[in-house]
């Protein structure tokens, strides 16, 4: 009830909450325990191999995530029942999801569930295009955006544009290997993409900028053209300017925090997920700060443009997104569905405008 009042509130404001989606599942969890046979796993229950990555950016050793690895073929031969099931619910409690390790979709990388480290897998089919298919025959037209990080290829690229699904770009990455002697520049953001200073898998940007080379540092703040104490809010200014439709500015990076407030250590078991934002940080100039750069770089609603109480109550696009949420709200009601379709809804308030 909570979260209905909460959505309700953040859809009157024009908000869109976005969800987050793991590509696997715990051993423990219950949905190991009910459906031991979509699983990898032998007579005694236990996983006979286990999801992760090879040797990244993060690890040497790559990533060993301990995590059960689906039976793709079996998932099928149900249609994707369980899958589809799972993504009923999180779309009847977020308006978008973004899909964690979408490469896993198309290969997922499998290690003994003996092995120490991730060293040693290989790579075997993910449910691929025909998985993609069931749910929007099932479900429709969802929003997603793809955590497509990683070891990307060719397949996962045709995937992400076969769905038209946006990807994702992390500055932090793009900058660094710019700043590495020899690279070339990163490509522009395609339009379809979300771009984010850095993720909840990065350092801080502070934090990241901090270690950095002292010739990188220096390389760094020509580029963008300020120094050591603007860095920060230069690389947002950065994401905010670049063509992909969506950018994303973790909270830490418009506090400039540094490394103390880093949320994930990616193949690191403990200590992560501890940071948490304090009431009261969030301040009315912080707020005004970031709506100016906003602004700036055109990625305000139409009809926000102009320096208007953030409380008026006769905002188009305010009006438009709360009769979106309550129209489908109580269609899902009367056919026992909740997933939420925003595009429809708003064609059909503009038609009926017409009439």
């Amino acid at each position: 009830m909570q979260w209905k009042e909460l959505r309700t509130y953040c859809a009157s404001k024009g908000i869109q909450l976005i969800g987050d989606i793991p590509l696997f599942v715990a051993h423990h969890s219950a949905d190991v325990w009910a459906h031991p046979e979509l699983f990898k796993l032998n007579a005694a229950g236990n996983p006979t191999v286990v999801a992760g990555v090879p040797p990244d950016y993060f690890s040497k050793t790559g990533q060993l995530w301990g995590l059960p690895v689906y039976r793709w073929k079996t998932l099928q031969t149900q249609n994707y029942r369980w899958w589809i099931e799972r993504l009923r619910m999180a779309f009847g409690r977020f308006d978008l999801n973004r899909l964690d390790h979408f490469i896993g979709f198309v290969r997922t990388y499998e290690v003994s569930a003996q092995a120490k480290t991730a060293l040693k897998g290989k790579y075997l089919p993910g449910g691929g295009a025909a998985f993609f298919k069931a749910v929007r025959e099932t479900l429709g037209l969802l929003s997603f955006i793809a955590d497509d990080l990683g070891a990307t290829t060719p397949e996962v690229v045709a995937l992400l544009d076969q769905l038209q699904i946006p990807g994702t770009r992390v500055l932090q990455f793009e900058f660094g290997e710019e700043l590495q002697p020899s690279s070339n520049p990163p490509a522009p953001h395609p339009r379809e993409s979300v771009v984010y200073t850095g993720t909840h898998d990065n350092d801080t940007t502070a934090a990241w900028y901090g270690k950095l080379p002292a010739t990188q540092r220096k390389a760094l703040q020509e580029k963008l053209g300020v120094n050591d104490r603007k860095i920060v809010w230069a690389m947002i200014s950065e994401a905010l300017a670049s063509q992909a439709d969506t950018a994303i500015i973790p909270a830490q990076d418009l506090l400039e925090l540094g490394s103390e407030a880093r949320m994930n250590f990616p193949g690191m078991a403990k200590g992560n997920w501890g940071w948490r934002l304090q009431g009261g940080v969030l301040t009315e100039k912080l707020a005004q700060r970031l709506r100016s750069l906003t602004m700036k770089y055109g990625r305000l609603k139409t009809g926000e443009t102009s320096p208007v109480s953030w409380n008026q109550k006769d905002d188009p696009a305010s009006l438009i997104a709360k009769r979106a949420y309550e129209l489908f709200e109580r269609r899902g009601r009367q056919s026992g569905q909740t997933i939420q379709d925003w595009l429809h809804a708003e064609q059909e308030i503009k038609l009926e405008a017409i009439r």
